[in-house]
């Protein structure tokens, strides 16, 4: 969920030495832009020399490496949550996502963030940058506001990527930015914000989480000794139960509803509490019972009311159609009883939905 702290919890040192606001910028850049291309031949070795258990972490224990920092500042390519008074703030700075391309120079280590500065990072955006400040404005900036959080999150996973970083906190990462993906939508339900790169984002997530937790799983079961196991019998057979593991697939059932694969490839967590929800969930939405329902979204955590927001709309339709046959002019139906069975907050909330 939303973490509470204030932007004072995040001053960052970069590298030992504090930027300098009146430093010339175009000089550091410079020679920092030096220092990176001599990093990039002294370190090839490294990566050609990575195998697939390998992980070579970096070193860079900001937000944002200095190389970018000021090449953004450079190329007055900054963005308004990155400022402070109106200037680029380099405490604020975060690493967005870079595509690999020709002619693009690769990322040494002092432009790799480890896990842990990784963790705090998405620390810092869900507790700093998701508050009533950014989420109540207008469409634009709400818009702006979600396309920047996508960005910093993809330059997270690509930090994970390139570094190979496959384990519990690679996990812990990624299930955050799942539960972004389910709420983001519900946040922004009275914005008319195109919400396809949300969802791919989310079943990006949900398939890289699905091959991390076979990796970890199967790292556990070596530690502890056990039979080894090929990849497909771990995820059908086995009993181990990793931490997030019954949530994620609780998000990804409830997203994908008319998936039997998914289905079935949690027959052995069915006794956790989060399948459970789930499947109650999941059984009224397939067999339209709406009021049912709605009575049931209340009691479940707020990221699985929210995993089946896109089904509310629908289920809201089907309780309309079956009142339409028993109102009439002599019957009429109460705005207060309306309000129970559409599952609504308010006399107002019915009157939006209603036009």
């Amino acid at each position: 969920g939303v973490v509470s702290s204030s932007s004072s919890d995040f001053q960052v040192v970069f590298g030992g030495r504090r930027f300098v606001e009146d430093e010339d910028v175009e000089s550091r850049y410079e020679i920092v832009k030096s220092i990176v291309s001599n990093d990039v031949k002294n370190e090839e070795h490294l990566w050609e020399n990575m195998t697939g258990d390998t992980m070579q972490l970096g070193t860079c224990q900001d937000m944002c490496p200095e190389f970018e920092r000021l090449k953004r500042q450079q190329f007055r390519s900054t963005t308004a949550f990155e400022k402070t008074n109106g200037k680029f703030d380099h405490a604020k700075a975060i690493k967005g996502y870079r595509r690999e391309a020709a002619g693009v120079e690769k990322q040494t280590l002092q432009q790799l963030r480890p896990p842990a500065i990784l963790k705090k990072t998405q620390h810092y955006l869900m507790a700093v940058l998701m508050t009533d400040e950014y989420l109540s404005g207008d469409q634009e900036s709400r818009e702006k506001w979600c396309g920047f959080i996508h960005d910093k999150f993809r330059g997270i996973r690509k930090d994970l990527k390139i570094q190979n970083v496959r384990n519990e906190q690679a996990i812990e990462i990624l299930v955050v930015q799942i539960r972004f993906f389910l709420i983001a939508p519900y946040y922004l339900r009275d914005a008319w914000i195109d919400q396809s790169d949300n969802d791919k984002y989310l079943q990006d997530c949900f398939a890289e989480l699905k091959e991390l937790f076979l990796t970890v799983k199967a790292k556990v079961q070596r530690r502890n000794s056990l039979a080894t196991l090929t990849t497909s019998s771990l995820s059908t057979t086995s009993i181990t139960i990793l931490n997030y593991e019954a949530e994620i697939k609780a998000y990804e059932i409830l997203r994908n509803i008319q998936s039997e694969h998914i289905l079935a490839s949690a027959t052995f967590m069915l006794h956790t509490k989060e399948i459970k929800y789930a499947l109650a969930l999941r059984s009224n939405i397939v067999g339209m019972s709406s009021v049912r329902f709605f009575k049931l979204i209340k009691k479940v955590p707020f990221t699985f009311a929210c995993a089946c927001f896109p089904h509310f709309d629908k289920l809201r339709m089907n309780v309309l159609m079956m009142l339409k046959k028993s109102v009439s002019t002599k019957n009429p139906l109460l705005f207060s009883v309306l309000k129970k069975q559409l599952g609504l907050g308010n006399e107002e909330e019915v009157g939006r939905f209603l036009h």
